[in-house]
């Protein structure tokens, strides 16, 4: 991850392990000076597409995931947060929890068993019966006519700094 002393902008790249970088992050910004300076969290989330066997999700990461998202929360600070490519099980738990979402064209959020539930929180009854059809899989376009994206964006540039545009105009 990386921070912008001046501006109070931390971006950070979650990666495969959504719920270990995360607790990294938490923890050091958490701690000391930074913690003074810090006014806006700006995430990236998303795989490369790939097998969703491969994307199954631990009891384990799901609680290391809750704790980290706690002590975000306790930063009291917006998150920006940037899906690219197939986001699903922690990556897509930590995108729906940010205050403001961003999603590039060619994402699809796959709703799986670890995040079904977060449904019940976001989306009209009728929406979600209309998702579970789908089986779970969820063009960028479709989630931002069903309210899930805050922007859609096309794909085009580095995530860092679409994310910091949003940041600035957070912080």
């Amino acid at each position: 991850f990386g921070i912008d002393r001046e501006s109070g902008i931390a971006v950070v790249d979650l990666g495969p392990d959504a719920a270990a970088s995360l607790a990294h992050f938490c923890m050091v910004a958490s701690a000391g000076p930074l913690r003074a300076t810090l006014r806006v969290v700006a995430l990236n989330v998303g795989l490369e597409p790939q097998p969703l066997q491969t994307l199954l999700v631990s009891t384990r990461s799901q609680s290391r995931l809750q704790t980290a998202m706690r002590q975000l929360y306790d930063l009291q600070v917006p998150i920006v947060c940037v899906a690219s490519g197939l986001t699903a099980g922690l990556g897509l738990s930590t995108f729906l929890c940010a205050d403001y979402r961003i999603a590039e064209e060619g994402t699809t959020l796959c709703f799986d068993l670890s995040n079904r539930w977060q449904l019940h929180l976001l989306m009209r009854p009728a929406d979600r019966r209309a998702l579970q059809a789908e089986r779970g899989l969820v063009p960028a376009k479709a989630a931002r006519q069903l309210g899930l994206l805050s922007e859609l964006c096309p794909q085009a540039g580095p995530w860092p700094k679409r994310a910091s545009q949003r940041a600035t105009a957070f912080a």
